[in-house]
């Protein structure tokens, strides 16, 4: 052979043993496409200056950083479980079971994190693979593909677990317990955050949905005594996305350090929340939706229960709850979380999409704007029943509100306009401004069965727009004054109050 032939095989085997600086001695890096279990497809670290390797006689094991390298595909065999530290899958390398039996879950229990500029999973084929995260904290990051089929804490070496998840992922599973997000372990947190930009996707397979829940599979009907007193917090930045249901309850001890949590200030879009009573005070749920954080239940079975016994719901000014299925569900109100306090109300809500929007139980309450959208339909209590609106009123036209005999109360005390706004007009029964010190505008013609000003100072412009009084006696405005007032001054004649009073005489006060 010759020289210049000998010097370009020794640098092409140099280059071939050479890898990323950020391996270290002791890693195990792929040398070739294969088994995870078998020695061909790994190299251990032996060097630096460059860094090099030696064969190894197995696949890894506990306490070994793991690197699936660029241009190579590592298969799992299924019915084991596989363990590492750090895992690290480089760009157009691949790790995943080959298998997509369904329920023929394969784990690999990390202690360390996990960085996919790959690809984890076989998509577009269904595949087993899944992680049991198992230090005290964890990062998953990356710019690749993250397709798995489970995610859980499942171990007790480490009591609390940190999960951050800064890239995004998609979850699916297929079995009748499709929990794809949970704790599984004994006795311990698991706190999971996903990141801001950072989206979370626990998606249907065939007919099986992706459910999520922090105290084992199914929360508070959870009858697996491994996972007893599995608490944690999910914090959601990023989204959430669950095609199931959110199992929101517990079953834990009587024991605050494993309260479940969920907090969200991005998005959480579920399907269904399952949230019946928790078993215990101190180790109850709760939720919590910041300002500028929203939930959006999809499902038409919105909430399967729900139960103020031990859980607190808060939905913070600044929110939004949105029920947007397309089809009937029940919006549930503030008495039936808890209380009619400013905590149990909603913040901003929408219903929108298709289908009747309907309250089974009286007195509404919606700090901010109320949106009514699509071909949806709010559908108030049957019977004399309050809805409360701190802001505006939008409805997408005048079947989007079945007034029935209903009262719509505008109360909004602070220094934010308030309006009706509804292309060709909108109908109340009755219209209560109740808001001290504020103004209801009106942005398209309205129609009510009574209007009544209760608060000096809260006046009602019509804006150029009309409003039409139907109820023929005099009590079809009450409350007016010097400081409650209709405002109507245009001088053309647009702002007009008219009042259907019939054959009726007497005095008729137009405040």
């Amino acid at each position: 052979m010759s020289i210049k032939k000998t010097l370009f095989l020794f640098i092409f085997l140099l280059l071939m043993k050479t890898v990323s600086t950020a391996q270290v001695i002791g890693d195990y890096i792929s040398i070739a496409s294969g088994n995870w279990t078998t020695g061909p497809t790994w190299g251990v670290v032996t060097g630096t200056g460059p860094l090099t390797w030696s064969g190894a006689g197995s696949g890894p094991t506990a306490g070994n950083n793991v690197f699936v390298r660029t241009g190579h595909i590592v298969f799992i065999p299924v019915g084991s479980a596989y363990f590492c530290t750090d895992l690290t899958v480089q760009s157009a390398g691949q790790l995943y079971t080959a298998n997509s039996t369904p329920g023929n879950n394969t784990y690999i229990n990390v202690s360390g994190n996990i960085l996919c500029n790959g690809q984890i999973g076989n998509t577009p084929t269904f595949d087993n693979i899944s992680f049991n995260i198992e230090s005290s904290n964890c990062t998953i990051s990356g710019t690749g593909l993250f397709d798995a089929c489970r995610l859980r804490k499942n171990g007790s070496a480490v009591a609390t677990t940190n999960l951050t998840i800064n890239m995004n992922i998609n979850l699916w599973f297929s079995t009748s317990s499709a929990t794809q997000l949970y704790n599984n372990s004994t006795n311990g947190v698991f706190n999971v955050t996903i990141s801001v930009g950072s989206t979370v996707n626990l998606l249907a397979n065939g007919a099986s949905l992706g459910h999520a829940s922090i105290d084992g599979i199914n929360g508070v009907i959870n009858s697996s005594a491994s996972t007893v007193d599995a608490g944690g917090t999910y914090t959601i930045n990023g989204s959430l996305i669950v095609t199931g249901i959110m199992y929101f309850s517990n079953n834990n001890s009587n024991s605050a350090t494993y309260k479940c949590n969920w907090i969200v200030n991005g998005l959480l879009r579920v399907s269904e929340i399952s949230a019946g009573a928790s078993t215990n005070a101190a180790s109850g749920s709760s939720l919590t939706v910041n300002s500028g954080g929203k939930l959006d239940i999809t499902g038409t079975n919105a909430w399967s229960a729900l139960s103020p016994t031990n859980n607190t719901f808060n939905f913070v000014t600044g929110s939004t709850e949105e029920y947007s299925a397309g089809g009937p569900q029940t919006v549930r109100v503030a008495s039936e979380f808890g209380g009619v306090t400013t905590a149990f109300q909603y913040g901003y809500l929408n219903v929108s999409n298709s289908g009747n929007k309907t309250c089974t139980v009286a007195g509404l309450y919606v700090k901010n704007d109320l949106t009514i959208s699509g071909s949806a339909v709010l559908v108030p209590f049957v019977g004399i029943s309050n809805i409360f609106v701190g802001g505006s009123w939008y409805n997408w036209g005048q079947a989007g509100f079945s007034e029935s005999f209903s009262t719509v109360r505008f109360n909004n005390g602070a220094s934010i306009g308030e309006s009706v706004n509804c292309p060709g007009g909108e109908v109340f029964y009755i219209l209560f401004q109740n808001s001290a010190a504020n103004i209801l505008t009106f942005n398209c013609p309205v129609t009510a069965y009574q209007v009544q000003l209760a608060s000096a100072n809260g006046h009602i412009d019509l804006n150029s727009n009309s409003l039409t009084i139907t109820n023929p006696l005099q009590s079809g405005i009450l409350g007016g004054g010097t400081a409650r007032y209709i405002i109507s001054e245009k001088t053309d004649n647009s702002s007009k109050v008219i009042w259907q009073i019939g054959t009726n005489t007497g005095t008729y006060t137009i405040p």
